[in-house]
């Protein structure tokens, strides 16, 4: 009998969609999923046959006790499905060649630049990739918004209709960013990138019908082709690898690079759910073929999905002790 493969997968919280969508390919690729969490009881611990607890990302002994794990344990593959913890595993992958654990995101330079949405944008924009102009300080024109410089898309978020807004600064100068308002269709986008060669292999490009605070709610499939080359060329000033998350606003046409955030977004679930399982490449890339091809997967544009939230069956609390 084949001995099967160790994934890590640290972060996993309130995650539990995420976690079976991985779980689903379990038995195609005999593997097993172990989970990690600074929590000691993330409702994803009840959903996978294995948990340890880390500490958080931003406890001084995080990069040890991670280390500790990947040496102790026989793990083929890790990733998070949290940001902070990003820059801090790749910096591990950096540093320490006897981990034989493929890290599935990233590099740490990457990780770090996509973090900052500033240095981003000005790097992006000094490319040649269209981004919105974003200022450390408040815009003269209005309407404009204002946003966490780190952070999810929409933390922070507020919006200046008139100079009858006072702009009030709250946190320390330079923790914020400045953009011109826009009120074009948003487009979330799920890649897989090939984490031996970079190769964009296969996406699912989504519009975002309804969203609130960050959150989006109803989404519609649409055509890759306003998106490819896009997706090539950032892929080629920025090295990525694994799946990937991207949003873009139409403005006017001009369809503008948002963010990129370095791990599986969390609307990965409704790609999957369309058709695109990026998580089947990921695990035959791993475990198969060390040589992918690009290999679209196929689905239908105009399919809408709607976000729903799922719970675990029951179990007796003497039971979860156990875990």
């Amino acid at each position: 009998m084949m001995t099967k493969k160790n994934i890590l997968v640290s972060g996993i919280g309130k995650r539990n969609a995420l976690i079976s969508l991985f779980q689903n390919e379990q038995n195609r690729f005999n593997v097993n999923i172990i989970g990690a969490d600074a929590s000691m009881l993330p409702p994803a611990k009840l959903t996978v046959e294995s948990f340890v607890q880390l500490p958080r990302a931003d406890e001084e002994n995080f990069k040890g006790k991670f280390i500790n794990l990947l040496r102790g344990k026989d793990i083929d593959a890790h990733f998070t499905l949290i940001d902070p913890e990003i820059p801090l595993l790749g910096e591990i992958e950096e540093e320490f060649d006897d981990i034989k654990s493929r890290f599935l995101h990233p590099p740490t330079n990457t990780s770090l630049l996509c973090e900052d949405k500033f240095t981003f944008a000005i790097e992006m924009k000094s490319a040649g990739v269209s981004v919105f102009n974003t200022s450390l300080s408040p815009l003269k024109e209005y309407p404009f918004i204002r946003k966490d410089r780190r952070g999810s898309a929409a933390s922070g978020l507020k919006i200046y209709d008139s100079p009858d807004d006072s702009v009030s600064i709250s946190k320390t100068e330079g923790e914020y960013i400045y953009q011109p308002f826009c009120e074009g269709n948003h487009y979330c986008i799920d890649a897989y990138f090939s984490i031996n060669n970079g190769e964009l292999i296969d996406f699912c490009a989504k519009q975002v019908i309804e969203k609130s605070k960050g959150e989006s709610f109803l989404l519609k499939t649409v055509s890759r082709n306003d998106f490819t080359d896009l997706l090539n060329q950032i892929s080629s000033i920025i090295p990525l690898r694994g799946i990937v998350n991207f949003d873009f606003l139409d403005d006017k046409g001009t369809m503008r690079l948002l963010e990129i955030n370095c791990r599986i977004g969390g609307n990965y679930p409704a790609s999957h759910g369309f058709g695109c399982n990026l998580i089947q490449h990921c695990m035959d890339e791993l475990f198969h073929n060390p040589n992918p091809i690009i290999k679209l997967s196929s689905y239908k544009d105009n399919q809408v999905i709607a976000k729903y939230f799922d719970f675990t069956a029951p179990i007796e609390l003497a039971e979860l002790e156990k875990c």
